[in-house]
């Protein structure tokens, strides 16, 4: 590989300097992860109508950044499905919503346009804890949970969901980013295991297989950061406090600083530089390079949910609908 792969081609970033992180329900001032601000969101679509609800009831839906403008795709609706759930001890927080499945996981899209969420063509399957990135073909959604799992992908572009390649294997929780050398998926859930160490790479229209990680990995958090790939946590006990670094050139995988406590669910963003982790009850912590370890920057957000959508998203004031000076 060159150095080529040092690039990142990703969805996490937009133009105008972003500084802030779209979290579904709010946003938060970076670098310090301040919350509060003035810049706020209108009420996110999905959730529907039931009174004391809040965008925290919407889980796992897909996010990116498509022709400027935040969209959010897909994911599970706690309360439509609440009435007839019956749990499901392997898909950890996802319920089966009896025989109407689309009363409970999505297809629909929205994006945020001058700030108002604006209806947007619906995918071609229902989708919940899929994998999404950004990529010169379109935004490309894959697999997820719909009563079963997925192998499917698809591409949003030109305002239409055309058909993608389809994954090797159907996967719901996995994590997936693009890169200089292609869409890596890293991770997740397949049918009959609790969670997989496998990693795909999407090369020429084609999926192919990765030197695996060291540990499964299923709800976990992945980025590109410093020219190489980054996994942290997941919900295995083997994996949870624990980070590996792919490096592109040599392909091979190694052993990052600990997390101090268990991390799943939550979200991961590169600011500046910086690599970020956000747990899900709202604390922050960054990856000081220089003595390689994580430190709590002192912030608390608040509790940001099971991945109401995923991944967090740097956005800009007016990508929010906001003046700078309203931020």
């Amino acid at each position: 590989h060159s150095d080529s792969d040092k690039e990142v081609v990703t969805d996490r970033t937009a133009q105008l300097s972003p500084d802030l992180l779209f979290l579904a329900d709010r946003t938060v001032q970076l670098p310090n992860f301040l919350t509060g601000t003035s810049c706020s969101l209108p009420p996110y679509p999905l959730t529907g109508t039931k009174e004391n609800r809040t965008g925290l009831d919407f889980r796992y839906a897909v996010t990116g950044i498509v022709s400027g403008e935040v969209m959010t795709c897909g994911g599970h609706d706690l309360w439509r499905s609440v009435s007839s759930m019956q749990s499901c001890s392997i898909y950890p927080n996802m319920y089966h919503a009896g025989h109407d499945e689309g009363d409970a996981y999505r297809t629909s899209c929205y994006s945020l346009h001058a700030g108002v969420w604006t209806k947007q063509p619906s995918m071609q399957e229902y989708r919940s804890a899929a994998g999404v990135s950004s990529t010169p073909a379109g935004l490309l959604v894959t697999g997820g949970y719909s009563g079963a799992m997925l192998s499917s992908a698809e591409y949003f572009s030109s305002g239409q969901w055309l058909t993608g390649p389809a994954l090797p294997v159907g996967l719901v929780a996995h994590c997936q980013v693009t890169a200089a050398s292609g869409v890596i998926v890293t991770g997740g859930q397949a049918h009959g295991s609790l969670s997989l160490a496998s990693v795909y790479i999407l090369q020429d229209g084609v999926w192919r297989s990765l030197p695996p990680m060291q540990q499964s990995r299923r709800y976990h958090s992945c980025e590109v950061w410093r020219g190489e790939l980054v996994v942290m946590g997941g919900e295995n006990s083997a994996a949870d406090k624990s980070m590996e670094i792919f490096n592109f050139s040599s392909q091979q995988w190694r052993r990052g600083p600990s997390l101090s406590s268990r991390f799943s669910f939550g979200q991961a963003v590169v600011f500046r530089d910086t690599l970020f982790v956000l747990y899900r009850g709202g604390s922050v912590f960054k990856l000081d390079s220089e003595d390689q370890s994580w430190q709590n920057i002192g912030t608390q957000i608040g509790n940001i949910g099971f991945r109401p959508v995923f991944p967090a998203l740097l956005v800009t004031p007016a990508m929010m609908g906001c003046s700078d000076e309203e931020k």
